[in-house]
C-alpha cells in the first residue's frame, strides 16, 4: 500500500485557526518520520499537510467549509501507474560516492536529502527524485551520476492518471517560486514554496493551480538561451492576468547552481519586495 495522507489524519487538526501552522509526527509504516516531520497549515478554509521526511502531501480544498466529497474519495482513475523502484534506498551510507559528489555540488546536505526523500536505485544506477500530491506519487525522476551511463541526464516518468503534483512546501507559504528543474525547486523551498515545471513552459492546469493557491510568485528558469527567457516573460504575463504579482529572475544561471550564501540575500530582497514593496539595500 502506498504512503498516503488520509482524511482521518486531517481530522486530527480540526482545531486549527486561520493562518496557524503546526508540526506533528508522521510515524507511519511507510514513512517512520522523525518527530515533527509533518507540517500542517490552515489558510482560510483550506488545509495543507506535508511531510518533510517522505515529501508526501495532501491539499484539502475548503476543508473547513462545506463538505467536499470529491476531495475526500479517491476515484479509480487516480490509481498510480508508476511506483518507486523496489530497490529504492534512502540509506546514504550505502550509496556510491558519485551520489555524494553530485549532491554536494548543488549543496543538498543530509538534512535536505532526508526531508526531500531522495534515494538511490542500485538497479538503475541513478539517484531517485519524486513529486507527490494528495493521491500519491505523480512524477518519478532519475538522475545520471556515472560517466558510463549513456541514458539522458534526467529521465522522467509521469503518472498519466495523476499528472498534476502539489507544490513543495517552503519556509514562506505566501510566495511560490517557479523553476525549471526539481533540484532548483528543492533549493528555493528553503525560502518559499516552490513548483518545478520540469520544462520551460507551463500548462493551463498548472497556471490555474498556482493562481488558485498563491497571489505572489517568482519565476526563475534556466535562462541559458533566448527562448527560455521569452518563456519566463510569457509565464509571468499569464500569471499576472490571473491576479498574481510576479517577479522574474533573468540571471543566466538556474538556482541549483547558485550558492545558498548568494541566495540568502537575493531571495530575502525578492520576498520583501513581493510582500511589502520594500527591499534591503
Amino acid at each position: 500500500m502506498h504512503n498516503y495522507i488520509s482524511y482521518d489524519l486531517a481530522k486530527s487538526f480540526d482545531y486549527l485557526y486561520d493562518g496557524q501552522v503546526v508540526r506533528a509526527n508522521h510515524n507511519t509504516k511507510e514513512c517512520q518520520g522523525k518527530s515533527n516531520s509533518l507540517q500542517v497549515t490552515r489558510r482560510g478554509n483550506d488545509l495543507f499537510i506535508y511531510c518533510h521526511r517522505c515529501t508526501i502531501s495532501r491539499y484539502f480544498k475548503n476543508y473547513f467549509g462545506p463538505y467536499q466529497k470529491n476531495d475526500i474519495n479517491v476515484s479509480s482513475n487516480t490509481l498510480p501507474t508508476i511506483t518507486l523502484p523496489k530497490d529504492f534506498n534512502r540509506r546514504m551510507g550505502e550509496w556510491p560516492k558519485e551520489c555524494y559528489e553530485f549532491l554536494n555540488k548543488v549543496e543538498l546536505d543530509e538534512d535536505a536529502i532526508n526531508d526531500l526523500n531522495i534515494g538511490y536505485s542500485p538497479t538503475k544506477r541513478r539517484l531517485i527524485f519524486s513529486l507527490w500530491n494528495k493521491y500519491g506519487l505523480s512524477v518519478l525522476l532519475t538522475r545520471r551520476i556515472f560517466e558510463d551511463d549513456k541514458a539522458p541526464k534526467w529521465v522522467t516518468y509521469k503518472n498519466k492518471n495523476n499528472p498534476d503534483y502539489s507544490f513543495i512546501l517552503g519556509r514562506n507559504t505566501e510566495v511560490i517560486s517557479i523553476t525549471e528543474d526539481v533540484i532548483s525547486a528543492y533549493k528555493l523551498s528553503s525560502y518559499t514554496c516552490s513548483y518545478p515545471l520540469l520544462t520551460n513552459n507551463i500548462t493551463p492546469s498548472k497556471l490555474v493551480y498556482i493562481s488558485n493557491n498563491f497571489l505572489r510568485a517568482i519565476v526563475w528558469l534556466d535562462n541559458d538561451n533566448i527562448k527560455v527567457r521569452k518563456n519566463s516573460f510569457k509565464i509571468a504575463s499569464k500569471l499576472e492576468l490571473l491576479g498574481v504579482k510576479v517577479k522574474i529572475i533573468q540571471d543566466q544561471i538556474d538556482p541549483k547552481n547558485v550558492s545558498y550564501l548568494q541566495l540568502d540575500t537575493k531571495m530575502d530582497n525578492l520576498i520583501r519586495d513581493l510582500l511589502h514593496g520594500t527591499r534591503t539595500t
